[in-house]
C-alpha cells in the first residue's frame, strides 16, 4: 500500500492518462521504502490490475478500459484520506516505511550486506541478459508500456505474447497451439515461420503461426543485451549494454619507468568507485596506488598500484567485493599453502643439503643435487 501512494503522490497531471503496467513498473516499483524491491505476483493480488480496481473501488482513482487487456488510470484523488495520511506522517505509514512489510506488498531483498565495503559500495551489481526493444519490434511492445531501446526479459517476453494472443482471442480453435496471424503479427514476424490457415482464400489470405515460433520470430527481431542493476543504495540507474558481450573487469601487470605494476580497468562499471577503492587498496596490499590513463583502453582511467598483485586483488574482489571469477579478465587463484608435512620435509631436506655441501666442501656454494627436490 505505501509503495502504491507514494506513487500516486509522485505522479504529474502531464503523466495521466497512464496504462496501468507502465504505473507499476517505473512508479510503484521505484517509490518502495529502503531501497526494498517490489514483486505483485508475491502478493494476493497476483496482477496489478486486480489491485488498482480494489484501490478503484475504493474511491482514490479512476481506471479506463480502451481495449480488451489494456487499462489507463486516468485520475486519482488527492484529497483522499489514505493520501492525506501519507503527507501527515502518520505513524501507521511511519511503520511502513520501516523494516516491516505490507501484508498486501510483498518485497525482496536485493542487496547482499555481506559485500558492502565502507561508505563506497554497497554489493556486487546483477548481470541478466536481457533482449533491447528494437524499432521494428517496438509496435507489438508498446502497449506494454514498453519504448525502443528498453529491456525486457525472456520471461516477460512469452507473458506479455501470451497475454496479447489472449486478449485478442488469436488462437485456433482447433489447436491452442496454432495462433492466426494478425496484421502486426504479419509485419514483425518471420514469413517463412508462418503457414497457411486452412480458412486461407485467394480473396483473403489468413496465416498461422505455432506458440513457439511466434516467440522464436519476436525475440528474434529484439538484440541481444546484458542489464546491468545496482544496489539501491548505489543511487545508480541499470545500465543495459549495447551489445551481447558481459561486462568485464581487466586486471594485469605491466612495466612503468622499470618498475612492475598492477592496473584494474573498468571497476565502474560494477559500482566500485576508483578513488575509495585506491585508498583502499593503499591500506590492505601496503603499496603506493594511483589513478592514471591508460592507452589500452582509449585513455580511460585506471587504478594502479605498485608491485606484482594480481593474485592478491584477485583474491580481494572476489571475496571482499563479491565479484564472479569469470567478470574478472586475468583473474588469478591464491597460492595454495603447503601442508604442514611438506614444509617439514622442505626443512629437512635444505638441512640435509647444507650437510652434503659442506662434507664435499662446496658450503656457501650454489650446489643443488637434483635428487634433494624431487
Amino acid at each position: 500500500m505505501l509503495c502504491f501512494l507514494r506513487a500516486l503522490r509522485s505522479l504529474k497531471p502531464t503523466d495521466l492518462p497512464l496504462p496501468v503496467n507502465v504505473f507499476y513498473a517505473r512508479h510503484m516499483k521505484s517509490d518502495c521504502p529502503n531501497g526494498e524491491k517490489l514483486d505483485i505476483k508475491k502478493t494476493s493480488h497476483k496482477k496489478v490490475s486486480v489491485f488498482l480496481e480494489k484501490m478503484a473501488a475504493e474511491g482514490i482513482l479512476s481506471l479506463e478500459t480502451i481495449d480488451i487487456g489494456t487499462t489507463r488510470l486516468t485520475a486519482f484523488q488527492k484529497d483522499h484520506p489514505k493520501l492525506q495520511e501519507l503527507e501527515q506522517g502518520l505513524p501507521e505509514f511511519s511503520k511502513l516505511s520501516g523494516n516491516t512489510c505490507d501484508s498486501d506488498i510483498s518485497f525482496v531483498d536485493s542487496t547482499d550486506s555481506r559485500f558492502a565495503v565502507g561508505n563506497f559500495y554497497f554489493g556486487p551489481p546483477a548481470l541478466k541478459e536481457v533482449r533491447m526493444i528494437t524499432p521494428r519490434i517496438a509496435p507489438f511492445f508498446a502497449s506494454a508500456g514498453y519504448r525502443t531501446g528498453d529491456g525486457i526479459e525472456q520471461s516477460e517476453i512469452c507473458h506479455i505474447v501470451g497475454a496479447y494472443v489472449d486478449s485478442n482471442n488469436l488462437r485456433s480453435t482447433g489447436s491452442r497451439d496454432l495462433i492466426n496471424v494478425n496484421n502486426l503479427f504479419v509485419r514483425i514476424c518471420d514469413p517463412n515461420l508462418l503457414k497457411e490457415s486452412p480458412e486461407s482464400t485467394l480473396a483473403e489470405p489468413r496465416f498461422q503461426i505455432t506458440f513457439q515460433d511466434l516467440i522464436t520470430s519476436i525475440t528474434k527481431g529484439l538484440k541481444a543485451a546484458y542489464r546491468i542493476t545496482y544496489p539501491p543504495e548505489s543511487g545508480l540507474v541499470p545500465v543495459i549494454t549495447t551489445d551481447n558481450k558481459s561486462i568485464k573487469l581487466n586486471l594485469y601487470e605491466t612495466r612503468q619507468s622499470a618498475k612492475d605494476v598492477t592496473r584494474i580497468v573498468g571497476l565502474a562499471n560494477f559500482g566500485i568507485d576508483p578513488k575509495p577503492f585506491t585508498r583502499y587498496i593503499q591500506t590492505k596490499l601496503a603499496c603506493s596506488a594511483n589513478l592514471t590513463e591508460d592507452p589500452r583502453y582509449g585513455n580511460s582511467v585506471v587504478v594502479q598500484a605498485q608491485g606484482r598483485h594480481i593474485r592478491a586483488l584477485s583474491k580481494i574482489l572476489t571475496e571482499t567485493f563479491g565479484l564472479s571469477k569469470k567478470w574478472i579478465e586475468g583473474y588469478q587463484e591464491s597460492a595454495k599453502k603447503k601442508s604442514v608435512l611438506f614444509t617439514h620435509i622442505d626443512k629437512h631436506l635444505a638441512d640435509l643439503e647444507e650437510m652434503t655441501k659442506e662434507a664435499l666442501g662446496m658450503k656457501g656454494t650454489t650446489f643443488r643435487s637434483q635428487c634433494w627436490r624431487r
